[in-house]
């Protein structure tokens, strides 16, 4: 795992050779509550077993973190507030 800018996302994942993957945790999501920034990790850790982000990637993912929903709608909100990786378009 990284921390980098990873551009207007939160977090990545790559699958890698054999077994080892490669995640990015974008520096802003450090800004973050600290059960968003569980929820960015538990979301890219889902991607190991699950690409995209398709039912069977949420039903995994709610397993995890069963209020997933709610907090991926948190998350959204605050994006749209928070700087991340560009300036905010003012309107």
């Amino acid at each position: 795992m990284t921390v980098r800018d990873v551009g207007n996302r939160w977090g990545t994942y790559r699958p890698g050779e054999g077994e080892v993957g490669k995640m990015a945790l974008h520096w802003a999501v450090f800004q973050l509550p600290a059960h968003l920034v569980d929820y960015v990790i538990a979301h890219e850790l889902a991607h190991i077993e699950v690409s995209g982000h398709g039912p069977d990637y949420w039903v995994l993912l709610k397993r995890a973190i069963p209020e997933c929903e709610a907090r991926r709608e948190e998350l959204d909100d605050l994006g749209r507030r928070l700087w991340l990786g560009q300036a905010a378009e003012q309107g």
